[in-house]
């Protein structure tokens, strides 16, 4: 142990000799543009294509970053095509398969968010809109897909914040002057006595940056689709058909001595086979997948579930080909355990989702939609004689909370919108009632009514063509099996839009 005296004699002395040769230190040298690219698709930057595309022919990994993307473009071509097939599974393999080898060309994202828009998913097409715009924000078609923008999400950041800087023109790196070799040894000797004592808290900051899946839910609410589709991949195509298999089969082997067909089919479920990756590759590709579509927030170093999940896999991978060869007691209770733990960590995913497609109407929900709308550029201009909201006990809907907050802004916009044109009074009020159906079950219906007498018909909102965001409104609800109408007003209001769900009740 050295003792704190001497410790703090070390850094003085340190930090007068990093003075002395102050003026001896190199010129930062320009970053390596291959890092640089490499570090922005790690961080989901919208331009890494054109870093990627742009290193000079003449860096050591121009023909790497060139082959790699010509791979990946073959898989996001393909994604493309199975997403416009409406092969949902296959589309999102083949993207992932693409993001294994680099990074998407921009100029997909309008064609993807097109064909989101044509599923009435307006959010995920506002966000690709966002990241085309972000990515190239002067390309020729840019004033047309800001457009497009704008009719799904007139509130949407790009359409008013400053677009990402252009990328930093690449230096050579700079010279190096010469520096004594004695000053830079002592220096580096008494600095390694500071990084010595802050290695170990280091250390453990880096075990704990990011964050864990599950408080990614807790505090992300708009990422509840995708992180409900990722863990519905995992644990259907990992999970269930590739450890649930194998360990069914090893369990009815027993100790007898398996056949050449059943070491076979454990050997391919463990160590792949001829277009599947290796059982433990392939879960650390899912890790990669969620990462990269849950954004920099989220790390699965921080998230201990998913680490004890990836080592029961790799004991899973090592032992259970010696175990069927040959059977010990040792290796069958390590087996037994490393499966006891991915029965737990599938538990805990179920229920991590289970939640998610959950949402309380309730009195924080309506304020939610009034406030965001209420902030785009044209709803701000109309001046309401009167705004009431209505949700005296919280109900619940099967409905992802993002999806039921963009089916509500749009109808709460149509309606502001709508008195903002015709003469006062000019009230919206949003409200919900539960109504007990012949079959016993409840029926929850959300109102939004307004006092404008501009008609507006069932017909008009199905039609795509009318108002965008209302007319796709029809499509959102009966993805969950929900349906829309309209009504006459009550207490002074011409008309209502009833968006109805079935009510979720407690598991």
């Amino acid at each position: 142990m050295v003792p704190l005296g001497r410790v703090r004699r070390s850094l003085w002395l340190a930090l007068a000799l990093h003075v002395s040769v102050a003026g001896c230190e190199p010129e930062v040298a320009a970053p390596d543009p291959w890092e640089v690219a490499q570090e922005a698709f790690a961080q989901n930057d919208p331009r890494a294509f054109e870093f990627w595309s742009d290193l000079p022919a003449t860096h050591p990994a121009s023909a790497t970053a060139r082959r790699r993307l010509a791979t990946a473009d073959t898989h996001y071509q393909e994604g493309i095509r199975r997403l416009a097939a409406e092969d949902d599974d296959a589309a999102y393999r083949e993207i992932r398969r693409g993001l294994d080898d680099g990074p998407m060309d921009p100029g997909y994202y309008p064609i993807i968010a097109r064909l989101h828009v044509g599923r009435g998913n307006d959010a995920e097409a506002a966000r690709l809109f966002e990241r085309y715009l972000r990515a190239r924000p002067d390309a020729r078609d840019a004033d047309a897909v800001r457009e497009e923008l704008r009719s799904l999400s007139p509130g949407a950041s790009i359409l008013t914040e400053t677009p990402l800087p252009p990328p930093s023109a690449v230096t050579e790196p700079a010279r190096v002057r010469a520096v004594p070799t004695a000053a830079w040894v002592a220096l580096g000797v008494l600095s390694g006595l500071f990084l010595a004592l802050a290695g170990a808290r280091l250390r453990t900051w880096l075990r704990h940056r990011g964050v864990s899946l599950a408080r990614l839910v807790r505090e992300q609410p708009e990422l509840h689709p995708a992180i409900a589709y990722l863990v519905g991949s995992l644990r259907h195509e990992l999970l269930k058909h590739r450890v649930g298999a194998a360990r069914e089969v090893l369990h009815l082997l027993g100790a007898g001595e398996p056949t050449s067909e059943q070491r076979s089919f454990l050997e391919s479920r463990l160590l792949g086979s001829a277009g599947s990756l290796p059982l433990d590759q392939a879960f650390d590709a899912y890790l990669r997948a969620f990462e990269r579509a849950l954004g920099g927030r989220f790390d699965v170093r921080s998230d201990r579930t998913f680490r004890a999940a990836r080592d029961a896999i790799r004991v899973i991978v090592e032992l259970t080909p010696a175990l069927a060869a040959r059977h010990t007691p040792r290796r069958e209770r390590r087996l037994q355990a490393a499966h006891a733990a991915l029965s737990a960590f599938d538990a805990s995913l179920k229920e991590l989702v289970d939640g998610l497609i959950r949402t309380d109407v309730d009195r924080a929900l309506f304020e939610q939609v009034v406030a965001e709308v209420r902030q785009e550029y044209a709803p701000s201009g109309v001046e309401l004689d009167g705004l009431v909201v209505e949700a005296e006990q919280p109900v619940a809907v099967e409905v992802f909370r993002v999806d039921l907050v963009l089916v509500l802004k749009n109808i709460f916009r149509n309606a502001v919108l709508a008195v903002g044109r015709g003469p006062a009074p000019r009230s919206v009020r949003l409200g919900v009632r539960v109504e007990l159906e012949v079959t016993g079950e409840e029926t929850v219906h959300i109102e939004v009514s307004d006092t404008s007498d501009a008609p507006l018909t069932l017909e008009m909102i199905r039609d795509r063509e009318f108002g965008r965001g209302l007319g796709l409104v029809s499509a959102a609800v009966d993805r969950y099996g929900g349906a829309i109408s309209i009504e006459p007003g009550r207490d002074g209001f011409v008309k209502s839009v009833v968006v109805s769900f079935p009510c979720a009740y407690n598991a």
